[in-house]
């Protein structure tokens, strides 16, 4: 009798660590800590022209959630990208974990001086109340689209015959 009461105590012990294990997995994976990975392309330190700026993002465990790209100047907020991406199978296993794109930059309807582009990008984490781990990368950009300009500050002329620079050169000889 008393060894059908250890075995008994011994698979009850076993199935609650075998419980709280799987519940553990569960709660690690659902509740994850590893932020979304941000790549930009080379981006200009002036912005004088439109550009196109790639961007890739990265989230192996959960997958992306949303990402948003603006661009901040004196106050106003103007958003160049805006993309949600769905949730997709058990865990998001079929969801986007990799996004590639091509946005562009363009300085029509800016001011000129500084500009700071901001990239922003949630995964499907349960963290932080459900939001998600949230990566943020900002540049700060320098928007000049004033193209220089070149004019006399007087009339008058010092380049004159024989100077320095315009001296008298003998063709070269053929024979």
């Amino acid at each position: 009798m008393g060894k059908k009461r250890n075995t008994g105590l011994i698979l009850a012990i076993l199935s609650i660590t075998a419980v709280l294990g799987l519940l553990a997995w569960f709660l690690i994976t659902i509740f994850e800590s590893e932020n979304p990975q941000v790549q930009l392309g080379p981006i200009p330190e002036y912005l004088s022209e439109k550009q196109d700026i790639p961007l890739v993002m990265t989230d192996m465990k959960r997958g992306l959630r949303k990402v948003r790209v603006s661009l901040r100047q004196e106050g106003r907020d103007i958003t160049i990208l805006d993309k949600a991406f769905p949730f997709q199978g058990l865990f998001n296993q079929e969801g986007t974990h990799r996004f590639e794109t091509v946005f562009p930059l363009d300085p029509s309807g800016l001011n000129q001086g500084r500009a700071d582009l901001q990239v922003q990008v949630w995964d499907y984490s349960r963290r932080s109340g459900g939001d998600g781990n949230l990566t943020i990368s900002e540049h700060k950009i320098t928007v000049d689209t004033i193209p220089p300009a070149i004019r006399a500050v007087s009339r008058l002329h010092y380049v004159n015959r024989g100077g320095a620079v315009l001296s008298y050169i003998r063709p070269l000889r053929t024979q």
